[in-house]
């Protein structure tokens, strides 16, 4: 009885670990790191993750049919994704963008299409998630390569995934049988 108990509270503490997922990307790093606080640390690499995301999991090639596949289950699990954000806070987000035009008509351009980005990028993180602190943007004239990096760090805890999944339970056989076609299609 007494490793019943020992069990659940392993599980309770996992369940309710924080997890912190960082984001970068500028020109010396590429990186998704996810800390699971506490007890380790993860990293993979931001190009894996595309990588992972968009290939096959049979022969692990990137094609039309696995994008297609993965947009179509992002779309049939958008409202767990969705209420999962809500709950989610993003603790620091920073948007730098670097450019260098001999024109400064095509300066003035990239300005402003940069800056109507960053409002739409924001009212659409503020609309989404639950919290966002600690935002920094900025543009600058610099070297002669066009550049943009980005750090995002989120707070994440498993709590919120299945709480979203309780919530959105409906969705759940949608999801698995999108899933069962699939893979039969990848057969």
């Amino acid at each position: 009885m007494i490793y019943l108990y020992i069990f659940l509270l392993l599980i309770v503490i996992v369940l309710v670990m924080p997890i912190k997922i960082r984001v970068i990307r500028n020109d010396k790093h590429n990186d998704v790191d996810i800390f699971f606080v506490k007890f380790f640390n993860k990293r993979l690499d931001l190009d894996e993750l595309y990588y992972k995301l968009l290939s096959d999991k049979r022969d692990n090639k990137i094609t039309i049919n696995s994008i297609l596949y993965n947009l179509g289950l992002f779309i049939k699990s958008y409202s767990i994704i969705r209420n999962t954000c809500k709950m989610v806070e993003i603790s620091k987000l920073t948007i730098v963008s670097k450019t260098k035009s001999k024109k400064e008509e095509n300066q003035v351009y990239s300005s402003i299409v940069f800056w109507n980005t960053i409002s739409y990028t924001r009212s659409f993180l503020m609309k989404n998630f639950k919290k966002v602190s600690n935002e920094y943007y900025s543009m600058q004239i610099a070297g002669d390569d066009r550049e943009l990096s980005f750090e995002l760090r989120l707070n994440f805890r498993l709590i919120y995934l299945l709480i979203s999944v309780f919530t959105n339970y409906k969705d759940i056989p949608k999801i698995i049988k999108f899933h069962k076609k699939g893979s039969e299609n990848n057969a």
